[in-house]
C-alpha cells in the first residue's frame, strides 16, 4: 500500500457506524490507562464524535473501499470550546486502525482538517491529545503543532492542547 492510494474525504452516510467501530478500538489502546469503568463512558464519547450528527465533518481515509480511519473536524465560529476559543478550528478523535498504524493514515487525516481549517480562515487548528499517547504527539509535532495549554483531564487522563496558528488573534 502506498499512502498516496488513500483518500481523505467526508464521510458519507453509510460510514458513520463503521467508522464509529474503527475509532473506538484505536482508542481501546488506552484502555489500560483509564481508571475501572472509564472505558464503557470513553467508548460512548468517541461514538458521538464519530457520529453523523456530531458537530463539524467528519473525514474518514479510505482504501478501496475499506475505511482505515477518522478524524472529527470543527471550524472555527463553533460557539467556543472548552479549550478553544470560537475563531480556532479544532480537531477530535483522530483515530486509526491498527492494521494501518504508521502507513501515514494518521498524517493525512491530520493535513486535510489543517487544510479545511486554512480554507475556513480560522485563526488557529488545535487538537488535545492523550499525554500517554507519545506515537500522536509526536507527528503532531512534525507536522508543526505547539503546545497551546494544558487541557482538562479527560476520562481520568491527562490530556494536553496544541495548535497550529496560522495568524494573531485580531
Amino acid at each position: 500500500m502506498r499512502s498516496n492510494e488513500i483518500v481523505v474525504r467526508p464521510a458519507d452516510q453509510s460510514e458513520f457506524s463503521l467508522a464509529g467501530d474503527v475509532a473506538v478500538a484505536a482508542f481501546s489502546r488506552l484502555r489500560p490507562l483509564l481508571p475501572e469503568g472509564n472505558w464503557p463512558v470513553m467508548a460512548k464519547g468517541i461514538r458521538f464524535t464519530t457520529a453523523e450528527d456530531s458537530v463539524g465533518c467528519l473525514f474518514v481515509a479510505v482504501l478501496s473501499g475499506e475505511i482505515l480511519g477518522s478524524v472529527r473536524y470543527t471550524g472555527p465560529g463553533h460557539g467556543g470550546h472548552i479549550i478553544y476559543p470560537d475563531s480556532f478550528a479544532y480537531i477530535r478523535a483522530v483515530a486509526v486502525s491498527q492494521a494501518y498504524a504508521r502507513c501515514g493514515v494518521g498524517r493525512k487525516l491530520t493535513q486535510a482538517c489543517i487544510d479545511a481549517a486554512l480554507e475556513d480562515r480560522a485563526e488557529a487548528v488545535g487538537l488535545h491529545v492523550a499525554v500517554a499517547n507519545e506515537a500522536a504527539r509526536n507527528l503532531y509535532g512534525k507536522m508543526g503543532f505547539e503546545p497551546y495549554r494544558d487541557a482538562p483531564d479527560y476520562f481520568g487522563i491527562p490530556y494536553t492542547a496544541y495548535a497550529i496558528r496560522f495568524r494573531e488573534s485580531e
